[in-house]
Formats: structure tokens, sequence, C-alpha cells
């Protein structure tokens, strides 16, 4: 919707790819659009995200595609690669293609077609009351296989009950969050005086992660590893005076992030580059060309750091250069007396003499 496709981020495969030599397919679990837990700048249902899309390996062609959360806010991502199943579903051989999930679903389809092998309906989820948010009114559920791990969290028989008043405790804590015995339950505005977060279970670290399951052919099972203890609290606040281009912050289990909308509504990031007057990874105040710890960088990024602001002359200035550093760094130490280059005092700070107080602060 209103093309946020076009200026929105990720939505790219970081699991593995999926190949069937046979039909010439290759299935790519996709991820989730930027960010994970707000949408507000992407409207729609953010096709191809957190689907599984069917490319023909040789010209490029999608053939089929399915989405498995429409508008994705929960990082239900796809985690783990498809596995290939030839099954006899009603007397009928199907080569299948089986995605575990976060969700802990096992999804299964007709790896020539798309069709599911089983239905999968869309459903009713609750809404987002989060302004400037607009979420899908319904996901797919598959009716086959059933899940195989918790992804709903059921008050109070899920909360610790070793105790009467560690139950008791429980329901007043959770008292705090907004909670219910479904899926896809959206972020709220926190508030230190009342709610504090929506949770869900299995979203994010729940169901099947990236290290995936397997099939055995001969069994007719798949094995796939369940996390049942995946639970989030996720809440939205209100940026800080000064951050006018962010929309929201968020913070799931404890780790905020940020998302920052840079000039024409594309996403983009704060970078400080070490360089100038920066306080970060140079002395204040003075261009330095040189940051500090300059040995702990990869040769290719300590030349590239060393250059600064010097023009650049081609890739082939920097892969050179970063040849001799390297080349430098794997002599064999000298003779007795002869000093290594590593071990040049100021070697870092442009091997000023031995008077400066860089040079001796940092060695």
């Amino acid at each position: 919707e209103n093309d946020s496709w076009s200026v929105n981020g990720n939505t790219g495969v970081w699991t593995q790819i999926t190949a069937d030599a046979e039909l010439g397919l290759v299935y790519l679990p996709v991820e989730t659009p930027t960010s994970d837990f707000y949408g507000g700048h992407r409207p729609g249902n953010n096709l191809f995200a957190e689907s599984l899309v069917a490319v023909d390996a040789k010209t490029g062609q999608r053939k089929w595609h399915f989405q498995f959360v429409h508008h994705p806010l929960w990082n239900y991502d796809m985690s783990s690669a498809p596995m290939l199943t030839d099954i006899t579903v009603n007397g009928r051989a199907i080569k299948a293609v089986a995605v575990p999930s976060k969700q802990g679903f096992l999804w299964v389809f007709d790896r020539v077609t798309g069709q599911p092998v089983w239905p999968i309906e869309e459903r009713p989820v609750p809404q987002s009351d989060i302004p400037g948010e607009k979420t899908s009114p319904t996901q797919p559920f598959p009716t086959k296989p059933a899940a195989y791990t918790r992804n709903v969290l059921h008050v109070p028989d899920d909360l610790v009950d070793f105790t009467p008043e560690m139950r008791a405790q429980a329901v007043r804590q959770i008292g705090r969050y907004k909670v219910g015995p479904w899926m896809y339950n959206p972020a709220v505005l926190g508030n230190v005086s009342g709610l504090l977060g929506a949770i869900n279970m299995g979203n994010a670290v729940g169901g099947t992660n990236w290290p995936g399951g397997a099939y055995d052919p001969e069994l007719h099972m798949a094995f796939t590893p369940g996390n049942n203890v995946g639970i989030t609290a996720t809440t939205l606040t209100t940026p800080p005076a000064g951050f006018s281009d962010i929309r929201y912050v968020s913070g799931v289990s404890g780790r905020p992030f940020q998302e920052v909308l840079g000039p024409g509504g594309r996403f983009g990031a704060h970078v400080t580059t070490g360089r100038g007057g920066s306080r970060t990874g140079t002395r204040a105040g003075r261009k330095s060309r040189r940051p500090y710890g300059r040995r702990h960088l990869h040769p290719e990024a300590a030349v590239r750091a060393d250059l600064g602001h010097q023009p650049r002359q081609g890739g082939d200035r920097v892969a050179d250069a970063a040849r001799r550093h390297a080349g430098q760094r794997a002599q064999p130490p000298g003779p007795e007396g002869v000093e290594h280059p590593e071990d040049r005092p100021g070697r870092n700070v442009g091997h000023r003499p031995a008077g400066d107080e860089d040079a001796r602060h940092h060695g």
C-alpha cells in the first residue's frame, strides 16, 4: 500500500534456501521487513514479507508464493530451511514442501503448484490501536498438522503455581499486560502507570528457529526442535523531544531499539564515522586519519580507516594496501634487538615522537 515496498528495508532471506534439483525450483523463506515490531510506515500486507516464494532456478521467475503473516509485526520471519517431502494424502502422491516456523506450525504445500496440502484458514485476530498502525484483520492458520509447540498463553493456567502465594503474585503481575489466549497480539503504547506491554508466546524466539528441522522419508516423520517458552512483552512509546522523525521507540524483552525515518520517508541510521571532531574512535577535536585500535581491524578496513578523507583512487589501491598491511602483520619476530613494526611505540597514532602524550598513553 502507498508503494511502501519502495522505501522499506529488509524483506530478504537470511536463513537457509532449499532447492529441488529435479523440478528446478528454489524455495525462498523470506524474513520480516523493517521494523520487526512496528509497521506504520509500511501499510498493506507487505508482500513478500514472511512468505515462502518458489522461484524457477533458470529464469528467476516466481512460480508461486504463500504469505504466512500479513503486515508482519511479531518477528515471525521464516527462520528455517524448507524440507522437501514425498507424501501420500488420501491416496494421492504429493511432492510436498514443509516449513517449520516460529509459530510452532508446520506449513505444508504441494511444491509444484503451491497449493496447501491441508486447508489454511484466514481467521480474525486482534487489531492494533497504535496511531498510524493498521494491522491485518485476519491471519492464516493451518488446520493440519496441529501446532507442535505452545503459541498462546492461557491465564491463569500457564502461570507459576508452586505455591498459592506465587500464583496470586503472578496473576497480579500479568494484570499489567495485555494478554489473551490468541496469537498476533499487537503492541500497545506502554504506560508506567498502566499497561506495560502486550504479551505473545512463540513469536521472535519461539517454535523452531534457524536450526530448522528434518524429514525422515522412511518413517514419514518430521523432526523439529520446539521452543515452548518464547514469551515477549512488546511496548511502544512516543520518542523523546528532538527526535521528531522517529515514529516510535520499541522495547522487546528488554532490548530497546529505534527506527528512524530519513529524508523522503526512507529509513536511515545516524552513524558516527569516527573521523573529524567526533569522540568516537579518534582523538577529540583532531582530524586524525588513524582511529585508535587499528591493529584490531580487518586489514582492508584498517587501510580504509587510514585513507580517511583522502581522495579515492580506485579499489586496487585499497586492496594493494590491505595486502601489504596483512603481509606486515604476518612477518615473524625479528632477531633479538630488531624491532618488529607491530611493536613500535605510537604506531597507532601516526608514529609520533615518544614525547607526545597521546603516543605514550596509547602505545
